[in-house]
């Protein structure tokens, strides 16, 4: 993923020892130069949560950038990765909120139930 100037979130094509940039979160992402791939042309898309619930109910940093990535798109599957300390009962979800396929924790794949 790439956050762009603009708070919307692009991807782009990553290949071993390419070059990286920092952006304004100190996170490195591809640089300006990468290729971007639309997001409707993913198969997985593999995204950190700060809490997750089993229906693929999740929370992450509160920017909404891969809701607004994908809120008209199908297809990838859609995997949180996470700490199986950090699954909640239930996270309320609003009409936007893009839920997950499955999490990815320390000791388990979990396929969610949503």
């Amino acid at each position: 993923p790439v956050v762009a100037d603009d708070q919307s979130m692009e991807f782009a094509a990553w290949v071993l020892r390419a070059k990286l940039e920092v952006n304004r979160f100190g996170i490195q992402q591809p640089d300006r130069g990468a290729e971007r791939c639309a997001p409707d042309s993913l198969d997985i898309v593999a995204m950190p949560l700060v809490a997750w619930d089993a229906s693929g109910g999740r929370l992450g940093m509160g920017g909404g950038f891969y809701d607004r990535a994908f809120a008209d798109v199908d297809g990838p599957l859609m995997v949180g990765m996470a700490y199986e300390m950090q699954q909640l009962h239930h996270i309320e979800r609003d009409v936007w909120d893009i839920p997950m396929d499955f999490v990815v924790t320390e000791s388990a794949l979990h396929q969610c139930e949503g």
